[in-house]
Formats: structure tokens, sequence, C-alpha cells
């Protein structure tokens, strides 16, 4: 059986348009990696940005 992983991403973007994603960390259920979501969109933000996003996602997979 193939296994799905979802990763935890952290998106931000700066005043100009340029955005920065990287990985946070990988989670084997969905509910997993959306409980980890909660916790991190209740960190204060640091820096000056335009945006800051996380999602959970399946790395690789197209958004329909």
């Amino acid at each position: 059986m193939t296994e799905i992983l979802f990763a935890l991403t952290l998106t931000v973007c700066n005043f100009s348009g340029s955005c920065l994603s990287q990985d946070i960390d990988l989670y084997y259920t969905k509910k997993e990696c959306n409980k980890a979501l909660n916790l991190y969109k209740e960190l204060p933000k640091d820096g000056v940005w335009k945006s800051v996003e996380y999602k959970c996602h399946i790395p690789g997979a197209k958004a329909t």
C-alpha cells in the first residue's frame, strides 16, 4: 500500500511580490498536519512580510 504524507509548508511574501517557501515538517495524517498548522498559526510573525501562510498539502500533488 502506498503511504501518503502531508507536508506543512510556510510561504512568506514581501511587498515587492517575491515569495519564499519552506517545508516545516511531514506528517502521516492530515489530522496531524492540521493540528501542527493550528499551533504554527498562533506564533507571532517576525519580520516585515506582506503575507505569511502555513499550508498542509501532499508534496508533489497538483491542486484542482
